[in-house]
C-alpha cells in the first residue's frame, strides 16, 4: 500500500467518478495523489482543468529510477568494501596454509590447462570465503586463473539493465 500524500503542491481539479458524476477534488501537482475527498461544487467549479491520470505514472516512473539507482550505488558500494576485505584474507596465514594444501593436493599440477606448475588456488565459489572447505579451492597457474577472472567478470558484470524495475503487472514487456 503507498503511503499517503505529503506533497503541498496541489491544485483543484475536476473528475469523473465511476458512475459518471463530476467531482470537485483536490489533487496533488508532485505524484498525481487525491488529496481528501470531495470538495463542495460551486458554480466557478466548471471552469476548472480536469483531473490528470499522467501525473502518478511519470511521479512513479521517476520515483522507481531513483530507487535503483540508489540500490546500484549500494551494490557497488557494498562490493568495494567485500573486495577490501577479500583481499585483506588473502594475505592472511590461515588462506597462505589453504592455498598451499590445495596445491599440494593437487601435485602442484594446474588444474585449468593440466600442463603448468600450480601457483595458485582459486575460489570455485566466494559464499563461504574465510571459512571455504579445501575442495572449494582449485590449483591454478597465473595464466588460467587470470583467463578464468577474464572470462567470468565479462559473462557475469552485473548492467545497469539488471536493476532497471520490473514490469508492472499486466504490462506487455516480458
Amino acid at each position: 500500500m503507498a503511503a499517503a500524500c505529503t506533497h503541498r503542491e496541489i491544485r483543484l481539479v475536476q473528475r469523473v467518478l465511476r458512475d459518471g458524476r463530476v467531482a470537485i477534488v483536490k489533487q496533488c501537482l508532485k505524484c498525481g495523489a487525491q488529496k481528501d475527498g470531495p470538495v463542495k461544487r460551486l458554480p466557478e467549479h466548471d471552469t476548472l482543468p480536469e483531473y490528470d491520470g499522467e501525473i502518478f505514472p511519470a511521479y512513479d516512473r521517476q520515483r522507481k529510477e531513483l530507487y535503483s539507482q540508489l540500490v546500484w550505488e549500494a551494490d557497488v558500494a557494498a562490493y568495494k568494501k567485500w573486495m577490501i576485505d577479500y583481499d585483506a584474507y588473502l594475505s592472511t596465514p590461515e588462506w597462505k596454509e589453504k592455498s598451499r594444501l590445495v596445491i599440494e593436493r593437487e601435485d602442484r599440477v594446474c588444474q585449468g590447462c593440466r600442463k603448468a606448475v600450480a601457483t595458485e588456488a582459486h575460489h570455485s565459489t566466494y559464499r563461504d570465503v574465510g571459512a571455504e572447505f579445501l575442495f572449494q579451492l582449485v590449483a591454478l597457474c597465473r595464466p588460467c586463473h587470470k583467463r578464468y577472472h577474464a572470462d567470468f567478470v565479462s559473462s557475469h558484470q552485473p548492467t545497469r539493465s539488471a536493476y532497471s524495475p520490473a514490469p508492472e503487472r499486466g504490462s506487455s514487456e516480458a
